[in-house]
């Protein structure tokens, strides 16, 4: 009987072996995991909004993609549309890498859906610092404001441009960027006073009351915070219109946004702005984008997005599945030289700073003045 048992196991071992080896391995197979765009495409953050979409479209077509199958949403410079839309791509076309939303103001909007939904947002424009853009979900493609904040304060030591005034929209990006402004100023620029301040709303598009008590004061210099075009240009040309003396110094940002208005870049002539330096591949990015789109790219979110979105691709074609090994994947980043620079990501998940410069706004472009 005891015989009889073991070549009963034995047999059983046998045959489960022979269906074992004779079937072919189960492949794991899975979606790919969804990207989609969340870009303002109307209102006041069009420009920057148009031109990462199309960063966007160009990076999927470059990686042999068809465009039209990535769902793409407007949040229409608006924070209540920014949040519907946003968990419409989380949560009902079931997007795990969103590319955007531009600034900070959206990108706040975003950071708890990014958290909840364990959704990863990219966004192609925002400088901001702070615990609200604190998130493993939540990446920028380019640095903090502070490295531009710097070489602003830097300027004015140096030119003994000690009294100055600060005028800063009431908008979450203004207020930080604000914030910034003063932190520095306390521990690295002491000599620097601010001498005037005020907050108007973001909407504002009247600043002459400041401006006739800014040249009461005898300020050295402005540093202007101007929330969007609109708004920023309202205050230049009031500035260029009541002949201050004091030189006028405002965030890249304000500059690029008014100098996608044609008719009104010549008013940003003799302004100082702080910018990152011109990376060498992007001559090489605004000719691809104006072959393919008939235009130069209007913002620096044309090469970030195609950057950002090139490397989603990457990490999806090397094998990540999941939100989270998609982060892995662009946490071990080091120094990949995209169209809009060298790419590394630090503990905040903003690009590592790149070397900055200032320029002054000439007839043509601008001269890097230090």
């Amino acid at each position: 009987m005891k015989n009889l048992w073991i070549g009963l196991v034995i047999l059983v071992v046998i045959v489960a072996g022979y269906f074992v080896l004779g079937q072919k391995p189960k492949e794991v197979t899975g979606e790919p995991i969804k990207i989609g765009g969340l870009f303002a495409l109307s209102s006041y953050a069009a420009f920057a909004g148009e031109t990462s979409r199309n960063g966007f479209i160009m990076a999927l077509e470059d990686a042999g993609l068809n465009p039209s199958q990535y769902p793409i949403e407007d949040f229409h410079s608006d924070l209540t549309t920014t949040a519907s839309a946003a968990k419409k791509l989380s949560e009902i076309d079931g997007v795990k890498v969103v590319l955007g939303p531009e600034w900070a103001e959206f990108s706040q909007v975003v950071v708890p859906i990014a958290t909840t939904d364990h959704t990863v947002f990219i966004s192609p424009w925002m400088t901001g610092e702070g615990e609200s853009f604190q998130s493993p979900y939540y990446f920028s493609m380019t640095p903090s404001e502070r490295g531009q904040v710097r070489a602003v304060l830097a300027y004015m030591v140096k030119h003994s441009l000690n009294k100055i005034a600060l005028i800063s929209s009431n908008n979450a990006w203004s207020i930080g960027l604000e914030a910034i402004i003063k932190d520095e100023i306390t521990h690295d620029y002491p000599s620097v006073t601010i001498v005037f301040e005020s907050n108007p709303p973001q909407d504002s598009t009247d600043y002459r009351t400041d401006l006739l008590k800014i040249k009461t004061l005898g300020v050295d210099a402005i540093y202007a915070l101007m929330a969007t075009s609109q708004t920023g240009e309202a205050f230049v040309n009031q500035y260029k219109q009541l002949a201050s003396k004091a030189p006028l110094f405002m965030p890249t940002s304000a500059v690029t946004s008014i100098s996608a208005d044609t008719a009104a870049r010549t008013n940003l002539n003799g302004i100082f702005y702080p910018s990152w330096q011109d990376y060498s591949r992007t001559a090489e990015f605004n000719q691809k984008y104006k072959k393919r789109f008939g235009v130069e790219p209007a913002a620096i979110t044309g090469a970030t997005t195609y950057d950002a979105t090139t490397l989603v691709l990457q990490a999806i074609k090397s094998g990540a599945q999941t939100s989270e090994q998609v982060i892995a994947y662009l946490k071990a980043i080091k120094k990949y030289s995209g169209y809009s620079g060298v790419i590394s990501f630090d503990e905040t998940n903003h690009v590592v700073t790149q070397a900055v410069e200032l320029r002054q706004v000439s007839s043509s472009s601008y001269v890097v003045v230090e």
